[in-house]
Formats: structure tokens, C-alpha cells, sequence
């Protein structure tokens, strides 16, 4: 990934506490995001293939993975997907989970998890 400067990215703090909470149910069920507002990063995390997407909204935490996560190549790819991470879901959303903040289903049929985090500018919710 490469950034041209001049480019100012003002992050949110984020604090890392609390966590995410397992559900029974796949949230793709129940969320089908719009390509036109969301954006993909293909992390590489170790060996772990992870498709992070975020809103739009949150262009400058997803930019910012670059700092954080290898960006994956073609090659990386091709291996098994290890996890779909959605970071800004709409608040329809998570009218199905309403003690649930941020959450991850574990996908055992297909071996893979999904998690997630709802939308709004309040980003204590990321913390993890």
C-alpha cells in the first residue's frame, strides 16, 4: 500500500478494553453491506488471511491498517479465508443483537469467523 504525502489521517483513540461477544447466528444473514460503501483491506496477520471491511466512515482507521497489518498479495489470496471483520455495520443491524456491541460468530461448517462492530462516531465501541 503505498501513501502519498502530504496526507493527514486523524485516528480516534482507542483504548482496547472490553470484548467481543459470540453469537449463534451469522450476521451475513442479517447484513448485506453495499459495495458502494464499503471498502476491503486483505490483512495478513501471520499466517491468517483476514478480510477486514470498513464503512466509509472509518476510511482513516482502515487506511491506518497499513501501519498495523501486512497488506496481503495475489499469492496470499489463494489460501483459506480465516476471517470477515465488518467495522462500522448500520444501526438496523444490530437491532437482531441488542445487548451486543461488537460480536464474532464462529462459522465452523465453513471454518471461519465473522465479527463485527456497529456504526457512529463514538469509537469507545471499537475498543477490544
Amino acid at each position: 500500500m503505498l501513501i502519498y504525502p502530504p496526507l493527514v489521517i486523524q485516528q480516534p483513540m482507542n483504548k482496547r478494553t472490553g470484548q467481543f461477544k459470540r453469537i449463534c447466528e451469522n450476521p451475513l444473514n442479517l447484513f448485506e453491506p453495499n459495495p458502494e460503501d464499503w471498502l476491503c483491506y486483505p490483512a495478513k496477520v501471520g499466517k491468517l488471511l483476514i478480510f477486514v471491511y470498513f464503512h466509509i466512515e472509518f476510511f482513516e482507521l482502515g487506511f491506518s491498517m497499513c501501519n498495523l497489518f501486512q497488506l496481503a498479495d495475489d499469492s496470499d489470496l489463494t489460501q483459506s479465508l480465516t476471517l470477515y471483520f465488518f467495522m462500522g455495520c448500520p444501526a438496523m443491524f444490530w437491532t437482531g443483537f441488542p445487548n451486543t456491541q461488537r460480536f464474532f460468530y464462529d462459522d465452523e461448517e465453513n471454518g471461519l469467523f465473522i465479527g463485527a462492530t456497529p456504526t457512529g462516531r463514538n469509537l469507545d465501541i471499537l475498543d477490544i
